[in-house]
């Protein structure tokens, strides 16, 4: 952890206001799990194992992410699944591990905000320092105006920038008579089919804002099929349809095959292997 601690000591991260109108802002974790990957991503390219981990990219697993960040292995592959979604970052896996890359990590080095928060190392403390240069406010309010769609979260070590896009714009909506059939056509495969009037309502809620809408929930859904087949999971414990729709439980990333030989490689690793 040699490397995460001085990125975290000597570093600083820059964030930008409209960071509030990111979608994930309210979900704790995925927040956590995304600035976190951000501020211990490699800032300069390393050579790992067998290949060369990039600036912007750092060898993860569940397991260890879970340690960092003192949260369940579960709750770091949900946040993984949503920003992978909406294509924050990008997962290469490997027989022994898994490589995150920061989506557009230099493309925004130049971008950012007027407000450093910065750590104090020695103490509990957080100074917020505001930057006013003339030339880099006028560069500031230009950049905004461009790119007024974006959102921005910026991190540096010493010339370190991030910028993360906005999600791509909202494609024309089907009609509700589709949106209906669409339903059905989860609900037909869903295991455990109670409250089906509220898991409609929950359904086309979400799928008014989101026209890919059908696609995602059939897929969660076999995989959750699929947990329920690995896990032995009796029917009394399956999550019954009105849950599982309004919870939107299909960004869950669930217990599949191809999962469980991840971990199971990883965790056969020699520990003193790890690249930080």
């Amino acid at each position: 952890m040699k490397g995460v601690k001085k990125v975290l000591k000597n570093g600083f991260v820059i964030i930008d206001r409209s960071i509030t109108q990111w979608r994930w802002y309210h979900d704790s974790n995925t927040f956590r799990v995304f600035f976190h990957l951000i501020v211990t991503a490699n800032y300069e390219d390393k050579d790992f194992e067998n290949i060369t981990v990039k600036r912007g990219e750092r060898v993860i697993s569940y397991p260890k992410l879970a340690s960092e960040l003192k949260l369940t292995e579960k709750n770091i592959r949900t946040a993984i699944n949503h920003l992978k979604k909406t294509e924050e970052v990008a997962v290469r896996t490997y027989p022994k591990f898994s490589v995150v890359t920061v989506n557009n990590y230099n493309q925004y080095q130049s971008g950012g905000s007027q407000t450093a928060v910065s750590g104090q190392s020695g103490g509990s403390q957080t100074a917020v320092n505001r930057q006013s240069s003339g030339n880099n406010e006028t560069k500031i309010n230009k950049d905004k105006q461009i790119n007024k769609d974006k959102q921005y979260i910026s991190s540096s070590d010493k010339s370190d920038s991030v910028c993360v896009p906005a999600p791509e714009p909202k494609k024309n909506k089907p009609s509700q008579s589709q949106l209906e059939d669409d339903f059905e056509e989860c609900w037909k495969i869903y295991p455990k089919k109670e409250g089906k009037a509220e898991a409609k309502r929950a359904y086309l809620k979400f799928a008014g804002k989101d026209p890919d809408l059908k696609q995602k929930v059939i897929s969660g859904i076999k995989n959750y099929i699929e947990e329920i087949r690995i896990t032995g999971k009796t029917y009394q414990y399956i999550q019954k349809g009105s849950t599982y729709f309004r919870n939107e439980h299909w960004n869950d990333e669930y217990i599949v095959k191809e999962n469980i030989e991840n971990e199971t490689n990883f965790r056969s690793r020699n520990p003193n292997d790890e690249p930080f």
